[in-house]
C-alpha cells in the first residue's frame, strides 16, 4: 500500500469564470494529482472527494444533470461535468485564438509549444499535435527554423519540430558566445561585425534642432565649432564687438570692413544632397535667424524672408537662393 502524503486540499472550482472548459480541465488535472497523492483509489470515494473539493456550486450543477454512461461512478461523473463545461466553449473562437498565437521574442520553441498545447485542448481538433506543428511552422520567429521544418515534408511530427528547434537554438547560442569571445560582431570595421544602417535625412529648418551640429561649420558669432549663432550657449551672446561696437559677436570674427561698409553675408552648403541638388543656407550678424529653403521643384524660386532683428521695425527682404544640382 502506497504511503499517503499530507497535501493541502484543492480549492473550489469557480463556475462563474470565463473559458470554463479550459478552467475545468486544469482544475481536474490538479485534483487527479491531489487524489493520487492522498492515496485515494476507490472510485466511489474518489467521486465523493471530487464533488467535495469542487464545491457547492459544482455539486448544484452535477445533481441537476443527466449522468453519462460509464463503467464506474467516478468516470461517469467526470464525463457528465466535462460535457457541461465544454458546452460553454465556442470552438470557432478558440480556434481563431489558436491561429493568432505567435512566438514571443524571448520565448523558446518549447515554451511556445506549451502555450499552443494549452490552447489547442479548447479547439476540439481531431489531431491536436498536427495543429500545434502547423502553427509553429507558420508563426515561429526564425526563418531558418521554418525552412528546416518545411524541408522535412509531410512526415514531420511535433516531436521532430522540438528536436530540430532545440538543435538550432543551441547552435545559435553557441555561435553568439563564440562571437562575443573573439570580439566579432562588436567591431564595425570587422567583416564579421554589424552592418551600419544608412539613413537619408531631409534638410531641416535652421535652429529647429539645436542639439544637432555640423562638423566643420563654425559659429559666425564666436568662431567656434559645435554650435550655430542662434544657440543660447554661444559665448558671444550679449557681448560687444571691440572692432565695430555692435553687440552679439566677437571682434575676431567681425566682418565690418574699414570705411563703414556693411557686414558681409556668407553662404554655405547645408542639408542633404539629393538627385535635385544641394540646399544653401544664409546667416549674418544683422539677422535674428538664418533660413533654409528646400528644393521642392525643378525651378529656382524666389522666397520672401522676414527679418526679425528689429522687432519694432519689421523689414521684409527678398532672397533668391540658387539650388546647385
Amino acid at each position: 500500500m502506497a504511503a499517503k502524503i499530507d497535501l493541502n486540499p484543492v480549492g473550489n472550482f469557480d463556475v462563474s469564470g470565463d473559458r470554463l472548459g479550459q478552467s475545468w480541465t486544469r482544475w481536474l488535472r490538479s485534483f487527479e494529482l491531489y487524489a493520487t497523492g492522498k492515496g485515494v483509489d476507490d472510485k466511489k470515494q474518489k467521486k465523493a472527494l471530487l464533488l467535495h473539493c469542487a464545491g457547492l456550486d459544482v455539486q448544484d450543477i452535477y445533481f441537476t444533470l443527466t449522468e453519462e454512461d460509464g463503467d464506474d461512478d467516478f468516470d461517469k461523473t467526470i464525463k457528465t461535468l466535462k460535457k457541461h463545461f465544454d458546452a460553454k466553449v465556442n470552438f470557432s473562437v478558440e480556434r481563431y485564438n489558436l491561429r493568432s498565437i505567435k512566438q514571443n521574442e524571448t520565448e523558446t520553441i518549447d515554451q511556445y509549444i506549451t502555450r499552443l498545447k494549452q490552447q489547442v485542448v479548447l479547439c476540439d481538433h481531431a489531431d491536436p499535435d498536427a495543429q500545434v506543428r502547423d502553427q509553429v511552422i507558420e508563426k515561429c520567429r526564425s526563418n531558418r527554423l521554418r525552412t528546416r521544418l518545411l524541408e522535412k515534408g509531410p512526415g514531420l511530427t511535433l516531436d521532430d519540430v522540438r528536436t530540430i528547434a532545440r538543435t538550432l537554438e543551441m547552435a545559435e547560442k553557441h555561435s553568439r558566445e563564440m562571437e562575443g569571445a573573439t570580439g566579432y560582431g562588436n567591431n564595425p570595421s570587422s567583416s564579421h561585425g554589424s552592418v551600419n544602417r544608412v539613413n537619408q535625412r531631409k534638410p531641416t529648418q535652421y535652429g529647429q534642432n539645436k542639439t544637432k551640429t555640423k562638423s566643420g561649420l563654425k559659429c559666425y558669432r564666436c568662431g567656434r565649432e559645435g554650435h550655430f549663432g542662434k544657440d543660447p550657449s554661444c559665448p558671444a551672446q550679449g557681448k560687444t564687438c571691440n572692432k565695430c561696437g555692435k553687440s552679439g559677436h566677437f571682434g575676431t570674427v567681425c566682418k565690418t570692413k574699414q570705411g563703414g561698409q556693411q557686414n558681409q553675408r556668407r553662404y554655405g552648403k547645408y542639408g542633404t544632397k539629393s538627385a535635385k541638388g544641394i540646399v544653401k543656407y544664409v546667416e549674418s550678424d544683422d539677422d535674428e535667424y538664418a533660413f533654409i529653403v528646400k528644393n521642392q521643384s525643378d525651378k529656382n524660386d524666389a522666397f520672401i524672408v522676414k527679418n526679425q532683428s528689429d522687432k519694432n521695425d519689421e523689414k521684409m527682404m527678398k532672397l533668391k537662393l540658387m539650388l546647385v544640382a
